[in-house]
C-alpha cells in the first residue's frame, strides 16, 4: 500500500477515534439519564428532576461539541461567521468548567 494512502488511513483512524470519544461521555450521560427516569418512582420529585438535569446537561454538552467538531473537521456553513464560530467555542468552553 502507498505510505500516502497509510498516512490518510491512520490520520482517519485517529481523527474517528477521538470524535467517537469525545461523544461517548455525552451520549452515556443521556443512556445514565434515561435508565434513571425508568427506574424513579413518579412522586419522587427530586430524583425526578435529577434525571431530567442529567438529560439536559449531557445532551447540551453533545450539541455543543458537535458544533465545534463540525467546524473544526468540516466546511459547515457556521464556518463563514466568525462571531458564529466564536459563539459555538464560548459555548462548548463554558460547558466545561
Amino acid at each position: 500500500m502507498n505510505k500516502n494512502i497509510k498516512d490518510i488511513l491512520l490520520i482517519t483512524e485517529l481523527l474517528s477515534g477521538r470524535l467517537l470519544h469525545d461523544f461517548a461521555n455525552s451520549m452515556n450521560g443521556i443512556m445514565f439519564g434515561l435508565e434513571e427516569l425508568e427506574a424513579v418512582d413518579e412522586n419522587n420529585t427530586n430524583n425526578w428532576k435529577e434525571a431530567l438535569s442529567l438529560l439536559k446537561e449531557s445532551s447540551e454538552d453533545l450539541i455543543h461539541k458537535h458544533k465545534v467538531m463540525r467546524q473544526a473537521y468540516s466546511s459547515s456553513v457556521d464556518n463563514c461567521s466568525f462571531n458564529q464560530t466564536k459563539l459555538n467555542i464560548e459555548n462548548y468552553l463554558l460547558k466545561k468548567k
